[in-house]
């Protein structure tokens, strides 16, 4: 055989045999995430464990998310200590760490029972594959100690624990992108038909607060040494915000592609905020498939199912209102006062043509009968089609809709039931002259009742002059910057999206309320934060009632 065909042969068995090593890896890897996050493995097998000595558990019970949770930076909430296991975390020998330990001692909620634990200096050897094997399977750690009876005893085969080493190797074994060295680096999205005055409304807010942050940040870096002692400790996690202003146009279809080049031009570690009346969607999957933190866009018609993916939501919107509506007309029915035909109206291409469409949905599956009146703005000929009806209605109409069918609505006796999402802006919920039997479907709060935290947010905005033109809008993009500045605070320099999104989901309802929702709260893989839609009667506000999912 000639000497260049041997060559050639052997760098091609070579070549050959690194890419089957490199994807044996990968599938390694791919089979100790299954195992971390699900409790079972590639074929449908579950892992068995053994918990406080003698109770045998398997599958999602056992998972290691379920205790560390996806990113693997665990919890520290009263009664559960679950601590790290990510990779600079178990292969590296444990020191004390000042700024993680003044995290835990001083900024979680502990007894003080409970706060022994973060105050446990004991160092221990890194782990090696062997030593991390011996403590999954018999709970012994790296140093010889019995680890917590709580931590479960896994019953793995060697193959199985090499796959889920593989992955423990690998996790959060960097910092994600859209960060460097001094910076964090955010997007806000806004879709094409959002109006110039939203758009100032949000922005107005955000740059006044991100300067704030960054002035803040400087004056800490320009003060190392005469700070006290444990900000000198956290320097290393202050970093500058940087706010990417992502505008999309045209139509949905094409809004993946331009959020893709906005990304590569300049990667960015989480959204904040934006605005939009389309459905959010698109920008969803996008997010989803870069496992980039969307947090509290706001839009009336987020995704549906979302829980367990990267968007975070204030609510379901006015899905939310929509099955406010179907219960209230179901109960109803239950006390004998069934409805021989339900109309709906909404103006095509609107938020409200979208909620039609899935109330009638809803309504024609619970046996209701229904008729759907959709006005087309360009058509002259519609706009005398009068908005009367002899039975209920479902007006899915915004303050602009009701301005362009003034000359169409005529008064009416009958319930008249009106989206609070929709006509967020104005007070009164409509021209409440034409229905003295308003029904306001609505996710806000009681305006009667007042939230302390809306006079602070107010005093934050007029102290920087930014004048209050969408209460909700701003109010919301507030709480976003908020609830990821104390976030990020929390996560001193462990920059992880999983670990990111966790705590927003803990912080969520720490006092951090705006005052326009009745209550936010998140648990582990909840996305929509307010539960609430309160179903409010005008002329009998002390018989409001509230319908909690």
């Amino acid at each position: 055989m000639p000497l260049t065909t041997a060559a050639s042969l052997v760098a091609f068995v070579c070549l050959t045999s690194v890419n089957a090593a490199a994807q044996t890896q990968r599938a390694n890897v791919h089979d100790g995430k299954m195992i971390y996050r699900t409790g079972q493995q590639t074929d449908g097998t579950k892992v068995v464990a053994t918990v406080i000595d003698d109770l045998q558990m398997s599958g999602q019970l056992v998972s290691c998310a379920k205790c560390h949770r996806r990113s693997g930076y665990g919890v520290d909430e009263p009664g559960k200590l679950s601590p790290a296991i990510t990779q600079p975390a178990l292969f590296q020998p444990r020191q004390l760490n000042r700024s993680w330990q003044f995290r835990a001692l001083f900024q979680e909620p502990q007894t003080a029972v409970e706060s022994a634990a973060p105050r446990n200096t004991t160092s221990r050897p890194a782990y090696t594959d062997e030593t991390l094997a011996h403590a999954i399977r018999n709970g012994i750690d790296s140093s010889g100690r019995v680890l917590d009876h709580l931590m479960p005893r896994y019953a793995l085969n060697d193959s199985t624990m090499a796959n889920l080493i593989a992955y423990l190797r690998s996790l959060s074994r960097h910092d994600d992108p859209g960060i460097d060295e001094n910076t964090i680096h955010f997007a806000v999205v806004t879709t094409p038909e959002v109006s110039d005055q939203s758009r100032r409304a949000m922005w107005s807010v955000m740059d006044a607060y991100v300067t704030d942050h960054n002035r803040e940040v400087t004056r800490y870096r320009n003060h190392v040494g005469n700070s006290p002692n444990y900000k000198d400790d956290f320097l290393h996690a202050y970093r500058t915000w940087q706010l990417h202003d992502w505008r999309l146009e045209g139509e949905p279809y094409s809004f993946s592609g331009q959020l893709s080049a906005y990304y590569r031009t300049a990667p960015v570690f989480a959204l904040i905020g934006g605005v939009s009346t389309q459905p959010w969607s698109p920008i969803q999957r996008f997010c989803d498939h870069r496992q980039i933190p969307c947090l509290f866009p706001n839009t009336s018609l987020p995704t549906i199912n979302a829980n367990g993916g990267s968007t975070l939501y204030f609510n379901r919107g006015l899905y939310d209102e929509s099955d406010a509506v179907l219960d209230d007309l179901i109960e109803k029915r239950k006390r004998g006062d069934e409805s021989t035909l339900i109309h709906q109206f909404a103006i095509a291409d609107t938020p409200g043509e979208v909620a039609l469409r899935y109330t009638s949905q809803k309504l024609k599956t619970h046996h209701f009968p229904v008729a759907d009146h959709v006005i087309n703005r360009q058509s002259t000929t519609n706009r005398t089609e009068t908005i009367s009806c002899s039975e209920p209605c479902l007006l899915w109409l915004s303050d602009a809709d009701f301005r362009f069918l003034k000359s169409s609505i005529r008064k009416t006796h009958d319930a008249v039931y009106l989206s609070g999402t929709l006509l967020a802006k104005s007070s009164g919920g409509g021209p409440n002259t034409h229905w003295p039997r308003r029904i306001l479907v609505t996710p806000y709060r009681d305006p009667l009742i007042h939230h302390p935290r809306a006079f602070r947010i107010r005093s934050w905005m007029r102290s920087r002059r930014i004048p209050i033109t969408d209460q909700n809008l701003q109010f919301g993009t507030y709480f976003a910057l908020t609830v990821i500045d104390h976030s990020l605070r929390h996560m001193v320099d462990r920059f992880s999206r999983d670990y990111l999104i966790e705590r927003v989901e803990h912080e969520t309802e720490n006092a951090l309320n705006p005052g326009i929702f009745p209550r936010l709260s998140l648990g582990p893989d909840q996305r929509y934060a307010s539960k609430q839609t309160r179903i409010e009667l005008p002329q009998e506000l002390s018989q409001s009632t509230a319908r909690s999912q």
